[in-house]
Parts: C-alpha cells; sequence; structure tokens
C-alpha cells in the first residue's frame, strides 16, 4: 500500500485486516520502488499524487524491474478519463476511486489475485502422477493443518515468534507438496520476514492473520475440489474432530532408538534401515519408495503401530517430526 498520507494508509489497512489481508506499507514513491526490488508482493495499491517521485513515476521504475510482474492499482480522488489513461500508460492495471470501499476492495482482490488455493494437477504431479497418493496425502494434510490458522494466530497474540517460525516451515513445506502454492509463498514470505527483523506484537498479528485465511480458504477450496473430481476413490472430509485426533496421536508417539531397531534386525534389514535414515535426514523424497518397497521389513523392525504413524509422516514429507522420534 503506497501513499503519502498517514491517516488514508490508517484506513485503507483496515479494510484490509478485516479481508484477511496482510499490507506492508510505503510512505513515497521512492519507498515503493525500493520496496518491490527486495521483494515479491501479490498486488500494490498506488496512490498517484504524492510529493517527490508521483504513482506514475513509481508504478513506471517498478514495471522496469526485470523479476516484478505484480499487477498495480492505481488510487486516485480525481475520477477525470485522462487519469485513467496516464495510469494505464505507466503500467497499471486499473484505477480505483478513493476513498475506496470494502466491497470495492474485495471485488479488486477477488479479480487480481487468483481464488484458487489449490493447484491438483501440480500437486499429482509432485507425485510422479500417483492420484490416489496425492488424495491421501491431502487427507493427512487436513487432518494434521486444519488448524494451524488458529494456532499461528494464538502464537501471535503470545508474541512467540521462534514457535510461529517453527510451525511455518512445516506449513510451508506441506502445502507446497499438494500444489497449495499461495499457502506456501505465504509462508515462505514470513518466514524471510522472521529472519530478518524482529516483528512487534501487532505486525506479527496481521501478517499471521492473512495465513490464517489461506489456510482457511485452502480447506474450503480442498473439499470442493477433491469430492468432486474423480480422483481416487477416497473422499476427503475435514472436521475438527479428526484434527484433534491427530494431534493426540502426535503426543502420544514414544521416541524409538534407532541403535536397539537395528541390533535387533538381520544384517540386510540393518543395512536398508541406514539408507532409508540416511534419505530421511537429507530430506530425499526417494525414502518414502524405498519405505514403500520393503515395507513389512520397516513393519518387522518398528513394529505395525510405530510402523504406521512414521509411513503417515512420510507420506507427508514431515521428515523433522520422524527425526524427533527416532533417536540416534
Amino acid at each position: 500500500l503506497v501513499d503519502d498520507n498517514r491517516i488514508n494508509r490508517r484506513i485503507q489497512k483496515e479494510l484490509f485486516a478485516v479481508l484477511g489481508v496482510a499490507v506492508m506499507e510505503a510512505e513515497s514513491g521512492e519507498e515503493a520502488v525500493r520496496m518491490a526490488s527486495e521483494r515479491h508482493f501479490d498486488l500494490i495499491f498506488m496512490d498517484l499524487r504524492m510529493p517527490g517521485m508521483s504513482g506514475y513515476e513509481a508504478a513506471g521504475r517498478i514495471r522496469s524491474l526485470k523479476t516484478f510482474q505484480c499487477p498495480i492499482i492505481a488510487l486516485t480522488a480525481d475520477g477525470k478519463a485522462q487519469i485513467r489513461e496516464r495510469a494505464l500508460a505507466y503500467g497499471m492495471e486499473e484505477v480505483v476511486m478513493k476513498p475506496i470501499s470494502l466491497a470495492e476492495l474485495e471485488k479488486v482482490l477477488k479479480t487480481y489475485i487468483s481464488p484458487s488455493c489449490l493447484d491438483v494437477e501440480l500437486g499429482i504431479g509432485r507425485l510422479g502422477g500417483n492420484e490416489l497418493l496425492y488424495r491421501q496425502v491431502t487427507e493427512m494434510f487436513a487432518e494434521e493443518h486444519g488448524r494451524d490458522g488458529k494456532k499461528l494466530m494464538d502464537l501471535a497474540e503470545k508474541g512467540d515468534s521462534e514457535e510461529i517460525y517453527a510451525l511455518l516451515h512445516a506449513l510451508k513445506g506441506a502445502s507446497g507438496a499438494i500444489g497449495a502454492e499461495p499457502l506456501s509463498k505465504a509462508c515462505e514470505r514470513l518466514e524471510d520476514e522472521l529472519k530478518g527483523e524482529e516483528l512487534v506484537k501487532g505486525e506479527l498479528k496481521e501478517r499471521v492473520c492473512r495465513i490464517e485465511k489461506l489456510v482457511k480458504d485452502l480447506i474450503g477450496d480442498m473439499n470442493k475440489k477433491l469430492n468432486e473430481e474423480p480422483i481416487g476413490k477416497m473422499p476427503v472430509e475435514v472436521s475438527e474432530s479428526a484434527c484433534m485426533k491427530f494431534e493426540e496421536n502426535q503426543k502420544n508417539m514414544e521416541e524409538i532408538s534407532l541403535n536397539e531397531v537395528i541390533r535387533f534386525s538381520g544384517e540386510l534389514q540393518k543395512d536398508l534401515i541406514k539408507e532409508w535414515y540416511g534419505m530421511v535426514e537429507r530430506a530425499d523424497f526417494a525414502a518414502e519408495e524405498l519405505w514403500s518397497d520393503n515395507r513389512e521389513v520397516f513393519i518387522s523392525a518398528f513394529g505395525r503401530g510405530c510402523a504406521e504413524q512414521l509411513e503417515r509422516a512420510l507420506l507427508r514429507f514431515d521428515y523433522e517430526m520422524i527425526l524427533q522420534r527416532i533417536k540416534v
């Protein structure tokens, strides 16, 4: 959001918050160009009349950045036709009159930010075209991460940046694996912010609010798409009880001594288990394939109950959880 007027920014920022959108502010055209050159944005709202570098010039400079493809929306209180023509000539997609209403803002967001939270084809492709496996993985995602938005908001209320970072990291990987790119990228951006600076509580809540909305939208999109499209045979259903049941199972999962497992295994099994564990340490996707090809060996080594929990972690690519449970 680029506007030199502090009051305007405050009002517009509140509207964005109502819609669950995280906002970064720039007070001038110069600052907007600098920020656009340093990071990715989904959308830019640009005030046209500002002292120093105008919104027109700022938009033109941003458009000249080689890696920049974000839509730019002009904000103005002047409804003259030539204003619109000039804004479009400088590379802006649309002109919106100020003060912008909540309904108008929502309309613009829906137009320029893709409403699809889940790319099913992308997700299936990442699993080698295995549709049934994709169905199973998305079901696991729903069980495990369906309440992550609420968890993040609770952590933001406490100002717990470290726990937020850890949860974001897991959510980023899991959502990326199933083709939920908007959520995965949003998690990555907040991760980067947390690495670079200490966000104050208000800023942290603001960023997390956007991710909470993306999680909710994704679960809704997931239920709709996977229950309507003929993928596999197992429907995906998300419920609060399923999420809570998963969390309880996670808490009850006991630690395992890798050395003990290897000690009581045969020579061939020992090498297989060591090879698999090495893959897990490297976050190698082939770990799931090796497990699948030798499933009975791993069930015999770890015990059926433990093996099933490890298998579910493999299917959602949660190597960190496996390493936490298996101690060397």
